[in-house]
């Protein structure tokens, strides 16, 4: 990372990777969440798992270049609430990740069920807390700052200054295509099978 590099650039950049990281993290809540509620042993069930997985460890080559881009462009704010929910959900999030490889590479068993649960557990509470930091990233923004954004922009994405609104379409579009896939997948195998 170039030091030199501008707070705009940052923000162009972190952006870009805003688009994939978000829709991948969305994704990865709502299959987590359906594998939790509907635990059953379909095929469906399997293949979503697998695909889980998969996009689960595409979020890790994604979340480190978001995280050294957001902490540099972020560095020297001094917001202490937004910095501690910052390093909490950082450590929620390296939790998640440890025990989600954790399950990929050495899988479950009667005697590590408490792996999944850390994992389910890390996983909401990532969630909880990236909500709580996007909170306090309004409740902490700067007066003056705040006054000027209300003067000058209707939306209130651009409290938010790294969040677009086609944001939601990509997420939207990514998550459909994730179930869409793993819907195809699984009418594949039972069609051969």
């Amino acid at each position: 990372m170039n030091i030199k590099t501008s707070t705009p650039q940052l923000l162009k950049r972190e952006r870009g990777q805003n688009l994939w990281l978000y829709s991948i993290l969305i994704t990865l809540l709502i299959s987590g969440l359906y594998n939790y509620l509907f635990s059953e042993h379909s095929v469906f069930s399997q293949w979503l798992s697998l695909a889980h997985s998969i996009v689960g460890i595409a979020s890790l080559l994604l979340l480190i270049p978001f995280l050294v881009t957001h902490f540099y462009r972020t560095l020297g704010q001094r917001r202490a609430g937004l910095f501690t929910s910052g390093v909490i959900l950082l450590i929620l999030s390296m939790l998640m990740a440890l025990t989600g490889l954790s399950l990929i590479f050495g899988g479950q068993t009667e005697q590590s069920v408490w792996l999944i649960d850390l994992h389910i557990a890390s996983a909401l509470s990532m969630f909880a807390f990236l909500i709580i930091h996007i909170v306090t990233h309004y409740l902490w923004l700067a007066p003056n700052r705040r006054e000027t954004l209300k003067r000058t922009q209707a939306s209130n994405l651009k409290y938010f200054p790294s969040i677009e609104s086609r944001n939601f379409y990509w997420i939207g579009g990514f998550a459909l295509s994730f179930f869409t896939l793993t819907l195809c997948a699984t009418f594949l195998y039972r069609k051969r099978h």
